[in-house]
């Protein structure tokens, strides 16, 4: 996980992938304050696999990210 100190404006479900994600990035020592939590659309995951050649595949499934909307 890359550690950084910013603000990160996040989008979750109030469900376990959720929670989960919150209580790693608080051990991490990351800021969850403007974490958003959306009762309607799931939490986004990701995998990587990695191919016997050394190549990866990174499958995203985006959730209440891509529900995000940034209003300036």
């Amino acid at each position: 996980m890359i550690r950084r100190k910013s603000d990160n404006g996040w989008k979750l479900r109030t469900d376990e992938f959720g929670d989960e994600a919150i209580r790693t990035l608080e051990k991490e020592g990351i800021n969850t304050n403007y974490l958003l939590r959306d009762p309607k659309h799931t939490t986004g995951v990701g995998s990587v696999t990695l191919e016997r050649d050394g190549s990866n595949r990174i499958i995203v499934v985006p959730g209440a990210n891509l529900a995000t909307q940034i209003r300036m």
